[in-house]
């Protein structure tokens, strides 16, 4: 299904005079005589009669509230109404949002989403409702029209969400969601319209969406959504709500933070980690590391696993819990070197907490005042991992690090087995490569 959003975007100064239309329309050009004339009942039909009746609009009064097509609609809002009403059969209720955009003109601004009930296809088929916008802007008293593409493929839910500075200039940006309805699960995508330099809307890059949404607010520039959940019982038992926080950068928007509801496991605080270092918060993933290494209260108590060809109830088979949860801290142990090689150790154990503690590593013995150091190898959590701890020393950096990781995940196959292990389609599948945190990306150099 095929969605087109036009921002309807009435930009004009406050301080313009009244009644500077820049040619007047006649009956036939309002949007009441739209359906009679329409031939082409689609979503493209009325960007075509959108365009061909937009000059004709002309601004009545300084703030854009008076705009009239020859002897038609006295306002923006009602001319929308009018044109939506002659595409949609079902006549449902416009919603309009109207605001100031910011700038140093004052522009007023308009935006709205309308809908369009194509006939039936050739075969009697009902057509697919469209989702269909209609751009109105004010132009030298007048009004230009801008169309705002959405991702296509979305079954609806077309709104408005949000108005406001995402990208800290004092212009504001809109917030359209849009969504797809699954047989369980319904995911909103959300797509970002900025002014662009010619005075026409473009959409801001990036990939910004949620299944389940539970709330959406605009804080602080950000865009913060709270979800996650996906409906399907394929999905998994192991899921959690999150939060996450979308932030505009370099041009485009980005995940900018996803912090998941608590876990009971040290699978789940493996995973806090995991997002959290991958999104940049390098001090919150050391911690979460950490904890996921230490954990020993795990709980399987409602999750499920999957592993030698049956589906198991968390408790069925404590072994199998056992083998597993000592998978886990023996990755989230290794993680946690990885990432502290990435920065400096300020405190180094002496030898005889270091000899308690089962970390090895070559620590400068007995040293308590904060020195540079590579971090210790937590050698106890990684004993059921036979060889990787000795294969460590070697590695003077990340990058070997991570490399010698790989190379020995890619030879024990059982350890992967066992973190792949939770059931579920939402989970995370482990690789050698991922395991070993290697980036997507080329390790930068120098």
């Amino acid at each position: 299904m095929r969605y087109i959003y036009i921002v309807a975007a009435a930009l004009l100064a406050l301080n313009g005079s009244a009644g500077c239309g820049n040619q007047s329309g006649s009956k036939n050009d309002t949007p009441s005589a739209v359906a009679a004339s329409a031939a082409d009942m689609s979503a493209d039909g009325l960007r075509a009669e959108l365009a061909r009746t937009i000059g004709s609009l002309r601004t009545a009064s300084p703030d854009g509230s008076n705009a009239a097509a020859g002897a038609g609609p006295t306002d923006l809002g009602e001319w929308l109404e009018r044109l939506a009403a002659a595409y949609d059969a079902k006549r449902e209720p416009l919603a309009i949002s109207r605001f100031a955009l910011g700038d140093a003109a004052g522009t007023a601004v308009w935006a709205t989403a309308l809908a369009v009930e194509p006939p039936p296809q050739s075969d009697g088929r009902p057509a697919s409702r469209q989702a269909v916008a209609v751009i109105v802007s004010a132009v030298d008293g007048g009004f230009r029209a801008d169309t705002v593409p959405l991702p296509e493929g979305d079954s609806g839910l077309v709104r408005v969400e949000a108005v406001g500075d995402l990208t800290g200039d004092g212009v504001k940006e809109i917030v359209w969601r849009w969504g797809t309805t699954g047989a369980h699960t319904t995911t909103f995508g959300y797509t970002v319209s900025q002014r662009s330099s010619d005075g026409g809307w473009s959409v801001v890059p990036g990939t910004v969406g949620m299944p389940s949404v539970e709330s959406f607010t605009l804080e602080n520039g950000a865009l913060v959504l709270q979800g996650g959940l996906i409906g399907s019982a394929g999905a998994g038992p192991w899921q959690r709500e999150r939060t996450e926080t979308y932030r505009y950068e370099a041009g485009a928007m980005k995940l900018a933070d996803s912090v998941a509801s608590e876990g009971a496991t040290a699978y789940h605080r493996l995973e806090d980690a995991v997002a959290s270092e991958s999104l940049g918060h390098r001090e919150r993933a050391v911690r979460q590391y950490a904890e996921a290494a230490r954990a020993t209260d795990d709980s399987y108590k409602g999750l499920l696993f999957e592993y030698g060809g049956g589906v198991i109830e968390g408790g069925g088979d404590p072994q199998l819990e056992v083998d597993f949860g000592a998978a886990v801290r023996a990755l989230a142990a290794v993680r946690h070197y990885l990432l502290e090689l990435d920065g400096t150790r300020t405190e180094v154990a002496s030898d005889s907490s270091a000899a308690s503690s089962g970390m090895t590593g070559p620590a400068v013995a007995g040293t308590t005042a904060p020195i540079q150091a590579p971090p210790l190898i937590d050698t106890r959590t990684l004993s059921g991992l036979p060889g990787l701890a000795e294969a460590l020393k070697g590695a003077s950096n990340r990058e070997q690090a991570a490399e010698t990781v790989k190379r020995w995940a890619e030879e024990h196959p059982e350890w992967l087995k066992l973190l792949n292990a939770p059931y579920g389609y939402a989970n995370r599948k482990w690789t050698a490569e991922s395991a070993s945190g290697i980036p997507e990306q080329p390790w930068p150099q120098g």
